[in-house]
């Protein structure tokens, strides 16, 4: 009697589970259970016989009481952490410590054709720990495993295992938002099978073969891209049998490590130097080129034509598989209007070469050319290609126009004009408040029926730029408050269309704090993720805050007037663009700085440095840096900062500057003032760019004869130097229009 109770309790459980309309009564008598059992035996056997699946998705519906039925169900095992490297067999698919949607799921829907999964895993890390124990978090855990089975339906066939996996490696929010979590598709290649002449087979082949191909962003499709390109300049026959007999994968890393070579090979020759012959071969040869990649309309030509006064301007290309016809247009038309294209130079972004996680301005994939030299551009083109092809919706065009802003000088520069997708959505648009110069937005795909992805509107309007269309030009953006876009031409209609990426209410939270600088850390709670500016000064902190490291896309960072002697842990703000940390008492600067690749600003005065650092000299995309009143008296294995423009290093103890130093040939402005520089080398000329320089108070008793050279010197401060007065006097003779202050 108990075990028929307990069989039927556990038939009723389980029927329930399966949204059965069965009624479950354990008042039965002996004779009505025994046949409610054998009724129930009985759809357990043709519910089993019928299901070849592992889930039901009826019961998704119901994601709470679910998930525990697939805790309990599913194998669960504990690993410290998973390393989400891409092994053979093996294709990891990411999302967020507490998300179930999936990023870049094509990296498996691109391969799932040719090969046949037999595990997944569900990964997840084990915290929080409440009162020592985890609890699973029931709906998330249903919620994966159901968009896990919305992109690829075959997963949920009965030969698949399915497990969870937790890691056990986090104590708290920054080690859980660390580890990877997502889902890990296990596969194997099926064996190739013999064929005799079997038409039937053989044409079946063919159509598989055929569909990974199709995929624009697969390394099939990339290598198809690449036999475009070598139908136009053919490669060696060496490269040929190297090619033989390999994977595509391997192919894809042999094209890559040829066209990058043959890039850099090319020799660095301004296309108007050529001669009319070889300007006519070159023009052919990219005009066959953007041929093999034509868009379906001219709306990068129409736009750059109606544009004639855009000048000085650098270009950002999407050059994506979807973008191919568009980029290789902006190619065609700057080298037939070479003369008066304005462009000086290209800068092409991929999406990551391939990479399967991709973090808010650190996907890669970014390369840069000059324009002048359009043979090189053409190869820079191949060789961005043959890394990558894109391959899931958002797109890192904020991260590609701060790169080239990093890579260019400042006065090289007006305007930034880019080609892009209105199909994919901007995944770093976080970062637009970091740009520089207005943008220019050309967008490709747009449709007045569809309408204009937002993200472009934010980057045009918020750089003081524009958006493009085959037809229409608009301009003088303002957003609003709520999101909504208006302009000074209320005749065009703007459609906006719903944005992919799903991050709108973010997006509006984050433009909302744009300007908001916080200067209580406690008011920060809730609003991490969000935060932008960011004043601690005067506040008597002793050590780095540890709420700071949460702070995603903070740009400014004020820490000055405090007790700091170290700035560890400054290494999480990765997108810092201003920082702030004088009057501190910090003796020397540690290598977490060096994640900070996009910082522009930095004041380290008034600090206990008694060396200049080996690690700011490596941060490229700083321009101005103030370290003076410090206790720097060496410069030893001194490294030219070559993107600086500012530089104030005054009253420290430096007695001698290095040739290194001169090589700075950036530098706009130097305050090497309160020093014990006794002398200037003769190679200064070198530093052309130079208008202001602060050498008083130093022991200089003479001065180099080229310093007359620096033609664009404005003010030139000598006081508090022993220097005779005739020098002085020559000097002004030489360099009538510097300003020379000497007392």
């Amino acid at each position: 009697m108990v075990k028929l109770v307990e069989l039927k309790a556990y038939f009723c459980s389980t029927f329930r589970l399966l949204k059965s309309n069965f009624s479950c009564n354990l008042h039965y008598s002996n004779k009505n259970m025994k046949s409610s059992l054998l009724f129930l035996l009985l759809i357990s056997v043709g519910f089993t016989i019928k299901s070849q699946e592992n889930f039901d998705f009826k019961l998704f519906e119901k994601a709470k009481k679910y998930g525990a039925y697939l805790e309990k169900n599913l194998p669960i095992y504990e690993v410290e952490k998973i390393n989400p490297k891409d092994k053979k067999g093996l294709v990891y698919i990411p999302n967020n410590l507490r998300s179930s949607k999936y990023n870049y799921t094509d990296t498996w829907t691109d391969l799932k054709d040719t090969v046949k999964a037999y595990r997944v895993d569900v990964i997840f890390s084990k915290y929080p720990l409440r009162k020592g124990q985890y609890k699973m978090v029931h709906p998330l855990l249903s919620n994966r495993i159901k968009n896990i089975l919305l992109f690829d339906p075959s997963l949920n066939e009965k030969e698949v295992e399915w497990r969870i996996i937790l890691q056990t490696n986090c104590e708290n929010d920054e080690q859980a938002d660390s580890l990877f979590h997502g889902a890990r598709i296990y596969f194997s290649k099926p064996k190739k099978e013999k064929i005799k002449n079997d038409a039937t087979i053989c044409c079946q082949d063919s159509v598989t073969k055929r569909k990974v191909i199709e995929n624009q962003f697969s390394p099939a499709a990339i290598l198809n891209n690449m036999n475009k390109i070598n139908t136009i300049q053919p490669i060696p026959d060496s490269l040929k049998k190297v090619l033989s007999g390999k994977s595509l994968d391997e192919k894809e890393e042999i094209y890559s490590s040829y066209y990058e070579e043959k890039w850099r090979s090319i020799p660095d020759k301004n296309f108007e130097e050529k001669s009319n012959q070889e300007k006519k071969k070159t023009l052919e040869k990219i005009t066959k080129f953007t041929n093999k990649f034509v868009p379906n309309s001219k709306i990068v030509s129409s736009v750059m034509n109606r544009h004639p006064e855009w000048d000085n301007a650098l270009v950002v290309v999407d050059w994506t598989g979807s973008m191919y016809g568009h980029g290789g247009q902006i190619l065609h038309w700057h080298t037939l209007n070479f003369k008066k294209s304005g462009i000086t130079k290209f800068t092409l972004f991929n999406d990551g070469d391939r990479k399967i996680v991709k973090n808010i301005g650190e996907t890669g994939g970014v390369y840069h050319q000059k324009a002048n030299n359009v043979e090189k551009i053409n190869a820079l083109y191949n060789l961005v290609m043959s890394k990558g092809g894109g391959g899931d919706s958002p797109e890192n065009d904020v991260e590609a126009i701060l790169k080239a802003e990093m890579n260019t000088d400042t006065s090289q520069y007006d305007m930034i004009i880019l080609l892009a997708d209105n199909n994919s959505c901007v995944r770093d648009i976080s970062l637009y408040d970091r740009i520089q110069k207005p943008v220019k937005v050309i967008l490709c795909g747009y449709s007045p029926l569809i309408g204009i992805d937002p993200d472009y509107l934010i980057i045009a309007a918020k750089t003081g730029g524009g958006v493009y269309t085959i037809d229409e030009d608009i301009e003088n953006l303002k957003l609003q408050v709520k999101g909504e876009t208006i302009t000074e031409k209320p005749i065009i209609p703007l459609k906006i269309k719903n944005n992919r990426c799903g991050f709108m209410k973010y997006r509006k939270a984050v433009s909302k704090y744009d300007d908001v600088v916080f200067t209580d850390i406690k008011e920060t709670k809730r609003k991490k993720k969000l935060i932008k500016k960011i004043n601690l000064s005067n506040d008597s902190i002793y050590k780095f805050p540890r709420e700071l490291k949460r702070m995603k896309v903070l740009k400014d960072l004020d820490l000055s007037h405090n007790k700091l002697k170290s700035i560890k842990g400054i290494n999480k703000n990765t997108l810092l663009f201003n920082l702030d940390i004088s009057n501190n008492n910090i003796l020397s600067i540690s290598k977490d700085i060096l994640e900070l690749k996009y910082l522009r600003n930095l004041d380290f005065s008034y600090n206990k440095l008694m060396t200049f650092g080996a690690y700011i000299q490596e941060l490229r995309s700083l321009r101005k840096l103030d370290i003076s009143n410090n206790e720097i008296s060496s410069m030893i294995a001194f490294k030219p900062m070559r993107n600086l423009e500012v530089l104030n290093i005054s009253n420290n103890k430096i007695e001698k500057l290095p040739t290194e130093f001169y090589l700075m040939k950036k530098l706009k402005k130097i305050n090497l003032s309160g020093n014990e520089i006794s002398s200037i080398n003769e190679i200064v000329y070198k530093m052309r760019k130079v208008e202001l320089l602060d050498l008083s108070n130093n022991n200089l008793r003479d001065i180099p004869k080229n310093l007359s050279k620096l033609n664009k010197l404005k003010l030139l401060n000598l006081s508090g130097n022993p220097l005779p007065q005739k020098v002085i006097d020559d000097l002004r003779k030489k360099m009538p229009n510097t300003r020379i202050q000497f007392i």
